[in-house]
């Protein structure tokens, strides 16, 4: 019971890096992205931990043995939160003690190795999921480590500077959402060409870096003698003076230091809305250069705002995402990333009732097309995982993504990357690079 108690209060720590405790035995293109992983986690960890040191400290401790003893505590607890979490609903549905569930995940965990929340999030709970596991591509593999190795050389465009993005995006001739203003050591900027009413509208706000969805709020113009905006994060209305001050406030925090970009607030497409629940939806679509060096589509998911007032429709700010069909557009069953939220899949939307499953993105080869397009503007990077929102008006580029996340697209396709047209691409540029033989 102590144990338990214990495990209960231990905190969740994103920063933590399984360790291996023997050679895994990776399957398919993961064993070429195993290897790259091998080469080079150390440099890369160590300079990450360089850049990051407050929150990697207990990540890239000196020694091995203590890296190994704070990764065998994140094991230890997290795999009993989970157990308590989720045990009993798996266990309801396919007759797998909890005892059974927790030894599982432990073999996984030390022999692939994996964080304890991929068994549940790719259901390896199942014998048919469990036996691919060795093909999964683990987010702390590509992430924290070979995503870098792909890295575009210096003075490319960048995708994380979302002003500059969005500059070089429209230069492109690429439709992105209309930048109003920023808000930059509590100055708030017209941009420029902007009217001096451009702000008496709907707007995003977002920081000027970031990821996540981190930071977001959606403003409701309220016009009057006095305008002001309605805020989903606060839920009451504010002066545009009070936005500015209160967006001042927020890049007193690090992660928001360099301030914070007003854009025009998109609207979904008819088709869309009844699944998108409060928030933009957005198509994630992961275009990777090939074997000639041109963008190809690889993988695709409709990201959902998960509850009502939400703000965003990122998987990691609570929503849900369904798998799409690259062909033709259509839906599979949503599901939410699986660590905290239910394991449960939707052919429905739980709080409205529209049908996801069988539903087809409106203008869905626009949306490819405008994936391929946004790629050739930013061909310095291998692989990018575009936000595309469906308008009335048509597609429109949202944000880039050198970054993407594995968690989202395996757990939703049901599928292991290292199986995948993503893995052979991605173990085809690792070679092309030199980083493994």
């Amino acid at each position: 019971m102590r144990l338990f108690r214990w495990a209960r209060r231990y905190p969740r720590r994103p920063y933590a890096v399984p360790v291996r405790v023997w050679p895994p035995r990776a399957l398919g293109h993961a064993r070429v992205v195993r290897a790259a992983y091998d080469r080079h986690r150390e440099e890369r960890l160590e300079a990450y931990g360089a850049a990051h040191p407050t929150a990697v400290a207990a990540v890239v401790p000196r020694g091995r043995d203590r890296w190994r003893t704070w990764f065998v505590e994140d094991l230890i607890a997290m795999s009993l939160q989970l157990v308590r979490r989720h045990g009993p609903w798996v266990r309801e549905r396919t007759g797998r003690p909890l005892w059974r569930q927790w030894l599982d995940m432990l073999a996984l965990a030390v022999s692939l190795p994996a964080m304890p929340e991929a068994y549940y999030a790719y259901e390896w709970y199942l014998p048919s999921q469990r036996r691919r596991a060795r093909a999964y591509l683990q987010r702390y593999q590509l992430k924290r480590v070979v995503y870098l190795l792909l890295a575009p050389p210096p003075g490319s465009p960048s995708l994380t500077d979302k002003l500059a993005f969005a500059e070089h995006a429209r230069r492109c001739g690429i439709p992105v959402p209309q930048t109003l203003a920023t808000v930059v050591g509590g100055e708030l900027r017209l941009v420029a060409g902007q009217p001096g009413d451009a702000l008496q509208r709907d707007m995003f706000v977002k920081p000027l870096e970031g990821k996540g969805g981190r930071g977001a709020d959606r403003l409701r113009f309220v016009p009057g003698s006095v305008p002001r905006y309605g805020s989903a994060v606060t839920g009451r209305t504010h002066t545009l003076a009070e936005v500015v001050e209160r967006l001042r406030s927020r890049a007193q925090k690090p992660r928001y230091a360099r301030g914070f970009m007003l854009q025009e607030l998109l609207s979904n497409h008819p088709d869309i809305a009844p699944l998108a629940g409060s928030a933009v939806s957005t198509c994630r679509i992961v275009t990777m250069l090939d074997e000639r060096g041109e963008p190809e589509p690889i993988i695709a998911i409709v990201r959902m705002a998960g509850a009502s007032e939400s703000v965003v429709d990122n998987s990691h700010a609570g929503g849900m995402a369904a798998p799409v069909d690259l062909a033709s557009g259509r839906l599979g069953e949503a599901a939410f990333l699986g660590h905290e939220a239910t394991l449960e899949r939707f052919a429905v939307r739980p709080d409205s009732g529209a049908r996801i499953e069988g539903a087809v993105v409106p203008r869905w080869d626009e949306v490819v097309a405008l994936a391929l397009r946004a790629h050739r503007a930013f061909d310095a990077y291998a692989l990018v995982g575009w936000d595309i929102a469906v308008t009335p008006g048509g597609p429109v580029l949202v944000e880039g993504n050198d970054q993407p996340c594995p968690e989202g697209l395996q757990r939703r396709h049901r599928l292991a990357l290292g199986d995948h047209r993503f893995g052979a691409l991605l173990a085809w540029h690792l070679r092309q690079r030199g980083v493994v033989p």
